[in-house]
C-alpha cells in the first residue's frame, strides 16, 4: 500500500481533458512546473500523442533533441501548456501548444517567439513593473503602457518583450477555454457582469459569446484550431 499517494502515473479517467488520444490505461504524471496539471500535458505524453514517439523509451530519446521555449528539458514529466513552443531543431520543426475543441493541438510556428497573457501587474523597486504571465513565468518591464489582460509577444528563450497586443474592441482574439475553445475571432465588445464578464466575438461569420477571461489577443494571422 505504501507509495500510492506518490504514484508516477495517473489513470486516464482521472487525467485532464487536455490529454487526448493516448493508448493504455495509465498516463504519465506531471512533474512540478509553471503550468498546473489541469492546464498542461507531460512532455512524454505530448511526444507520444503527436507521433514523435510510441513509448517512454522512444520519448526519452526524442526529448534529447527537443527544446521547450528554447530551452532543454530532461524530465519526461515536464508540464507543457498553452502557448508553449516545442522545437526540434534537427528536424527544423517548431510547434505551439494550443487548445481546441478536442483537447490540446500542435500548430506549426516560428521558434523565436511565444505569446503570453498578462494576468497581473505590480510596481516593484527600481520603478519597474513585474508582469505575471499566463504560462506561470514573470518578467520585469519598464513599459507603463502594458496593461493586465494584454498579450505579450516574447522572444524566447531570453523572455524579452518584442510586441504588445492590446485586448480591446477590434482585436483578433483566441478562445483557449470553454465550449468555444480553439476559435479565433474579432472582439466586438465586453459585457460587464457581477458573475463574470462576457466577451462577444465574431468568428467565421458567426457571433460567439464566451467568458471574457477565456480569451487572449493574438496577431492578425492567427486562425481557429480544431
Amino acid at each position: 500500500m505504501a507509495g500510492h499517494g506518490n504514484s508516477r502515473h495517473l489513470k486516464k479517467l482521472a487525467a485532464p481533458k487536455f490529454i487526448k488520444g493516448v493508448r493504455g490505461l495509465w498516463v504519465k504524471k506531471h512533474s512540478a512546473g509553471k503550468h498546473g496539471k489541469d492546464e498542461s500535458v507531460p512532455v512524454q505524453l505530448l511526444l507520444v500523442s503527436a507521433g514523435f514517439a510510441s513509448n517512454k523509451r522512444e520519448a526519452g530519446i526524442v526529448l534529447k533533441e527537443v527544446l521547450i521555449d528554447g530551452r532543454k528539458v530532461k524530465d519526461l514529466g515536464f508540464p507543457v501548456g498553452l502557448m508553449d513552443v516545442v522545437s526540434i531543431p534537427k528536424l527544423s520543426e517548431s510547434f505551439v501548444v494550443l487548445r481546441g475543441s478536442k483537447g490540446f493541438a500542435l500548430k506549426k510556428c516560428k521558434p523565436e517567439f511565444k505569446f503570453v497573457k498578462v494576468l497581473n501587474k505590480k510596481l516593484v523597486s527600481g520603478g519597474k513593473f513585474q508582469l505575471n504571465l499566463s504560462d506561470g513565468s514573470n518578467i520585469l518591464s519598464d513599459d507603463k503602457k502594458i496593461k493586465t489582460k494584454d498579450t505579450i509577444k516574447l522572444e524566447i528563450p531570453v523572455l524579452k518583450v518584442a510586441a504588445v497586443l492590446n485586448l480591446g474592441e477590434g482585436a483578433n482574439c483566441y478562445i483557449f477555454k470553454g465550449k468555444h475553445a480553439g476559435k479565433a475571432g474579432v472582439l466586438k465588445k465586453i459585457i460587464p457582469s457581477r458573475v463574470g464578464a462576457k466577451a462577444v466575438l465574431e468568428s467565421e461569420g458567426k457571433e460567439l459569446i464566451t467568458t471574457a477571461s477565456y480569451i487572449m489577443a493574438v496577431d492578425s494571422g492567427f486562425k481557429s484550431v480544431d
